[in-house]
């Protein structure tokens, strides 16, 4: 399985990396296995180094030997199917029994190389641009990068209208005619430059925008430029030995993309077409004054991550054979230990005793299933619980009507805080704000109130006659006034409701007095529905509801263009959802006992450069037309569930609504109550059930994860009771001190 020769040269460059050349040496005297050639290696010097024309020299030189390479790579290929002999070693030719298409291969490599030096020359470009020197960065876009990009961006791939010939070589001819001492210094580079750029926008039809000096930023080439890609009048590759070159300070910027070419890497990122490069030119106009020492230093080790990044992108480009990425070896070994950690169900540790020398492995003691502290202060049966997000906090709230703060202390200490609300009305949700200094509660008469954490204070009291029509004074007396879910948007300024048959987003502002405490609400976006909603979630961007009902389907609705997806229909009623708290899973809990994880994430809209729509705007038809947006990703939704958790089902469907939740480190477990009062524990990718505990005396309403203890876990039952729960491994730690 593990090639010879490739592991003694990454053993060799795991050896230097270590500091032992003096060991990699002897090695390679040993094994005759060499590194990297001579070549390869100056290379990658010459590129670390800033050392431009070495670079560009070396690449031809490289050129041999990657394609040597890649027909031992191909020959390795068939002769693993079967088709052809391995290649002779050293001659870079293909075994007896078949031939390899040594032409093809040769085409393909000089493509790559081709891009090799398209990169070269534009980050060379940007280093000329910020030294100052005008003429000889415009000579370089017009001699060096033009011609390649009519070799390598043919038929549209930059993404725009093909220029004839004519139409660009001779405004590329005026620009040229300039000279080479132009002033690129703070406040201006002259009118000469000026003009030649007036001529090529004239011209061309390119219109220059503001180029941010960060190269590296694609999606912003690709937002000032209009796609005008020029072709040049030459399809030959330039020369390597132009004079400028000697006395331009290093390369110092990498990640610009290559023209995408067939058979080759190439970065994701669009290609910077040639009114993108002349763009950054006129941008330099603008100028910035000189940066301090202590900045100058800081843009040094800038400087040197740009020409190890820009190795990093050409070492994928070419080919990883010839030139070996960097610490290999050890990315190996951290890909085989992150696999293991994966592999291993347990796994809830973000600082895992991991060995080289031993497979990883984590048990049951991971898992909180050990109840140590009993909470008794409800009078009836307790259906919410809750962590705020800074893991400080617990709510709980009751069939009594009451809601209880709690005071997450310690790890092994959980004390009573106050009293929020209590009532006669039956509390039945419980959310913190993002921040953990609000915490709102809803009750069966359609009220939601909003507590200020640290004191218990009430702020402000909602009521579900929010709706469409919430800002009008006289509610419809007829109407259900039943709120099925409320939570908190992505900010303390933003509550989402789910009542009737509307989802609605109220905007309000929590630090405006309001007597007798009711909160006219600045703004509501009101979404209609065709049924009534059962619950509902929001997405972790703040802008899409997931919503089911009585037709048991999965309803991903986006506030800011009302646009809705459907899933489903689930096999058995829903009676609940609930969202991991890193927004990328959905969790729907059926009547039968069973469990599914839907996909979620960021569903956000975004326009055509690439930023979120404002969920206050509902108006899309604003988007510039000019620039393909990104892909939709509520078109990308699954069409099932990614993971089913099942092994509970009952034949008859459950009295009850049980909620359950997501946690443990990278929410990789999700906890559930039962109608037979156990508390159960599942691994999500897995589907396996990890546990099943006992402590309650009745059906398990509701559980709760502690987002900053992983090994925490609170349960809430209709004993009247609320258990919170810790793994055995973290209650031995704790009690060693550690």
């Amino acid at each position: 399985m593990i090639d010879r020769t490739s592991y003694v040269r990454l053993i060799e460059q795991s050896l230097r990396s270590l500091g032992y050349e003096d060991v990699a040496v002897a090695l390679e005297a040993a094994s005759n296995v060499q590194q990297s050639s001579v070549t390869a290696t100056r290379f990658r010097e010459a590129v670390l180094g800033g050392e431009v024309d070495a670079a560009l020299g070396l690449l031809g030189e490289l050129e041999g030997e990657l394609v040597e390479k890649e027909v031992e790579v191909e020959g390795r290929r068939r002769d693993a199917d079967g088709g052809v002999v391995a290649v002779e070693a050293g001659t870079g030719q293909p075994g007896s029994r078949s031939s390899l298409d040594l032409g093809s291969i040769r085409r393909r490599v000089q493509r790559r190389v081709d891009q090799a030096r398209y990169l070269l020359f534009c980050n060379m470009f940007r280093t000329l641009v910020e030294a100052g020197e005008a003429g000889k960065a415009l000579k370089c876009l017009r001699e060096d990068i033009q011609p390649l990009e009519s070799v390598l961006g043919t038929d549209g791939e930059h993404g725009g209208a093909s220029l004839d010939r004519q139409d660009v070589q001779p405004s590329m001819s005026s620009m040229s005619s300039m000279p080479e001492d132009v002033d690129m210094g703070v406040g201006g580079f002259g009118d000469a430059l000026q003009q030649r750029m007036d001529t090529l926008r004239e011209t061309v039809g390119v219109t220059f925008g503001d180029f941010p000096m960060n190269f590296g930023v694609q999606s912003a080439i690709s937002r000032y430029s209009t796609g005008a890609a020029a072709t040049a009048a030459t399809t030959t590759a330039p020369a390597t030995n132009v004079d400028y070159r000697g006395t331009a300070p290093p390369v110092t910027t990498a990640a610009i993309a290559v023209p995408k070419a067939s058979g080759g890497p190439v970065s994701e990122a669009s290609p910077p077409s040639l009114s993108a490069l002349a763009s950054m030119l006129l941008q330099a106009n603008r100028g910035a004054p000189p940066l301090p020492p202590k900045r100058l230093r800081e843009y040094g080790d800038v400087d040197v991550r740009r020409q190890e990044q820009l190795l990093r992108e050409l070492q994928h480009l070419l080919s990883p054979e010839v030139l070996i990425p960097d610490n290999r070896l050890e990315t190996l070994v951290e890909q085989a230990l992150t696999w293991q950690i994966k592999r291993c169900p347990y796994h809830n540790a973000s600082n895992a005793a991991l060995s080289l020398m031993s497979d990883y492995q984590a048990g049951p003691e991971s898992l909180p299933t050990v109840p140590v502290h009993t909470l008794t202060l409800h009078a009836d049966e307790v259906w919410v619980v809750q962590f705020s997000p800074d893991g400080k906090w617990l709510v709980s709230a009751s069939k009594d009507g009451s809601a209880i703060l709690w005071d997450v202390q310690s790890s092994r200490k959980v004390v009573f805080s106050r009293i929020l609300h209590s009532g006669r009305v039956p509390i039945n949700i419980g959310a913190f704000s993002p921040t953990s200094q609000e915490v709102l509660i809803g009750s069966n008469d359609g009220k939601v109130r909003i507590f200020k954490v640290s004191t218990g204070d009430l702020l402000a009291e909602l009521t579900s006659a929010m709706g469409s029509s919430a800002l009008s004074p006289s509610p419809n007396p007829n109407q259900d006034t039943s709120i099925s879910s409320a939570m908190w948007g992505n900010s303390s300024s933003r509550i989402a409701l789910s009542c009737n048959k509307e989802l609605r987003m109220i905007d309000i502002d929590i630090q405006v007095p309001c007597e007798p405490f009711v909160l006219k609400p600045i703004r509501v976006i009101p979404v209609r529905l065709q049924n009534h909603a059962y619950d509902s979630v929001l997405s972790a961007d703040g802008g899409t509801f997931v919503s089911v009902g009585q037709d048991r389907m999965i309803r991903y609705v986006r506030v800011s263009d009302r646009k809705v997806v459907t899933r489903g229909p689930e096999p058995a009623a829903v009676t609940c959802l609930s969202r991991s708290s890193d927004g990328k899973f959905l969790a729907s809990n059926l009547a039968n006992g069973c469990i599914h994880i839907w996909q979620l994430g960021d569903l956000s809209h975004r326009d055509t450069e690439g930023r979120d729509v404002d969920m206050r705007d509902s108006d899309v038809s604003t988007l510039s037309p000019t620039t393909e947006p990104p892909p939709d990703p509520m078109e990308s939704l699954p069409a099932g569930p990614l993971f089913v958790l099942k092994g509970l089902e009952t034949s008859q469907p459950g009295r009850f609504v049980i909620r359950s939740a997501f946690g443990g480190i990278g929410d990789a477990f999700v906890g559930t109550g039962s109608e037979n009062a156990l508390v159960h524990i599942w691994h999500r990718e897995t589907e396996t059930l990890l546990a099943s505990v006992e402590g309650h005396q009745a059906t398990v309403n509701a559980v709760a994860w502690n987002p900053r203890n992983h090994h925490m876990l609170a349960s809430a039952s209709d004993d009247h009771k609320v258990i919170i729960w810790l793994s055995p491994k973290h209650l031995a730690s704790t009690a060693r001190g550690e």
